[in-house]
């Protein structure tokens, strides 16, 4: 799946599938335009769902995502990346264009390797379970690197969460947000990358509303 200009909308949309695994192999998504154009929008499916390298606006500069690298929402079952690598999404100060957002997940979502780049203009990863739970296992090898100036948003942000084990394997590296964890009520979040490394002027880690922050 394969787009060299940029999408009108979101690029790849699934939603409500059900039956035998979804295989989307490799994407490749120069950038995408106009309100609410995520990369991949995955939402209410409850088959399995696995793509391979996927692309979505690696490099800094225009074209860019309109809004999310990856939203993932109200979703059963398990959902798989080979490698995933998301570059720069359109500037906002809420923020709310994320590299990937997962809410509302009960089977498990893994991204084997990749990278979340620069120029991301919202969380890195953003984590969500205020509306809906999040109880599957959630699995990021993927590396963290920010910086540049005008972003907004956290390396990590994670948000309520009561079940099920959060795992950061990839190495972090930022000058622009740090680690925000609050809510924390069940399950367990790990970080086990061999380098976290965060220089910025706000918190570096901030640990809030946990049942136990160590």
């Amino acid at each position: 799946l394969t787009a060299s200009g940029t999408v009108g909308g979101t690029a790849i949309r699934l939603s409500n599938l059900s039956g035998g695994t979804f295989s989307g192999g490799a994407v490749q998504i120069a950038g995408t335009t106009g309100s609410g154009s995520d990369g991949i929008f995955i939402s209410g499916s409850s088959n399995a769902i696995n793509f391979g390298a996927t692309q979505l606006a690696d490099s800094l500069g225009a074209p860019e995502l309109g809004d999310d690298g990856v939203e993932i929402s109200a979703t059963s079952g398990d959902i798989t990346f080979a490698s995933l690598t998301v570059g720069p999404t359109a500037i906002d100060v809420s923020p709310t264009h994320h590299g990937m957002v997962i809410t509302g997940a009960t089977g498990d979502v893994t991204v084997s390797a990749g990278a979340f780049t620069a120029g991301i203009h919202g969380h890195s990863v953003f984590i969500d379970g205020d509306n809906v739970a999040n109880t599957g296992d959630i699995n990021i090898a993927a590396q963290i690197t920010r910086g540049g100036a005008g972003l907004f948003g956290d390396a990590v942000r994670i948000n309520d969460h009561d079940a099920g084990t959060i795992t950061f394997s990839g190495n972090i590296n930022s000058t622009t947000g740090g680690i925000n964890v609050s809510g924390v009520n069940g399950g367990s979040v790990n970080f086990t990358g061999q380098s976290i490394s965060i220089n910025h002027s706000g918190l570096g880690v901030s640990l809030s509303g946990n049942t136990d922050d160590n």
